[in-house]
């Protein structure tokens, strides 16, 4: 593997540093780890068992870049400021890094923040059924009983009847700050609402739009009630939070 595949599978540009590479590899494989443990299939657990082992090579293969080594400045090239600064930390799984405003501009520098991959997650918290966790992406997250290889990622949820084939979107906005928002399938592609309709909260009221969505909003779509966290810490700390958390009530539904 050269190391421009390496940085292209890290969704880097060439011009990151070592501490961005060595950063974004804990992050993948942290990721992908994760994504075998939970995949709803024989298929996708290979196929992310896959990107562990790329994970694997990419270290093996650029021992410079191995994350267990610690990196404590960053640099910048010196034509491009008068002074270095090198300032890099990373807090409840955020990094930050300086950023320069312009080699002839004295002062101060802005911090650009990184969002963690990934932005947050969907877990499963229900009174008859073990946790489950589910990974957020940047755009659109569709959520229903069968995959659609045209609509991904695919949260896939086929034990519950009560759910449609497509039964709702999860969308990640990422600017300033990530947002999160929920919206009946069929409603967003301009159709009439779900069969069973999607609540959130515990409100017998299905959403008709675009709904936002807030840290530990319960999400539910068929019977399947998902709670929304953002990634602030390891995903077993977040299990383990929901699992402590109460129930919300359950909407009743007619026949699927």
């Amino acid at each position: 593997m050269t190391r421009i595949e390496a940085l292209n599978f890290l969704e880097l540009s060439e011009k990151a540093t070592a501490f961005e590479i060595k950063q974004r590899l804990l992050e993948k494989m942290d990721y992908y780890e994760n994504l075998c443990r939970n995949a709803p299939s024989d298929f996708l657990r290979k196929l992310n068992t896959r990107h562990v082992e790329k994970v694997k090579t990419i270290q093996q293969e650029f021992p410079d870049w191995d994350p267990r080594k610690p990196e404590l400045s960053v640099e910048f090239p010196e034509d491009e400021m008068d002074k270095a600064l090198k300032e890099a930390e990373v807090a409840a799984g955020l990094l930050t890094t300086p950023v320069i405003i312009s080699s002839k501009d004295k002062r101060s520098f802005i911090k650009k923040e990184k969002f963690p991959d990934p932005p947050g997650w969907l877990i499963m918290h229900m009174e008859d059924r073990p946790s489950k966790s589910f990974a957020l992406s940047v755009g659109n997250n569709y959520i229903g009983r069968k995959a659609d290889p045209l609509q991904n990622p695919f949260i896939v949820i086929d034990d519950d009847s009560f759910i449609s084939k497509v039964h709702a979107v999860v969308y990640v906005e990422q600017d300033d700050q990530l947002s999160f928002y929920i919206m009946d399938d069929a409603l967003s592609n301009g159709g009439r609402e779900s069969r069973n309709g999607t609540f959130v909260n515990g409100n017998p009221s299905r959403i008709l739009h675009r709904t936002a969505l807030h840290e530990e909003d319960t999400i539910q779509v068929g019977h399947t009630k998902l709670v929304l966290k953002v990634n602030k810490s390891s995903i077993q700390h977040i299990v383990q939070e929901v699992k402590k958390s109460k129930f919300v009530h359950t909407i009743v539904l007619g026949k699927p």
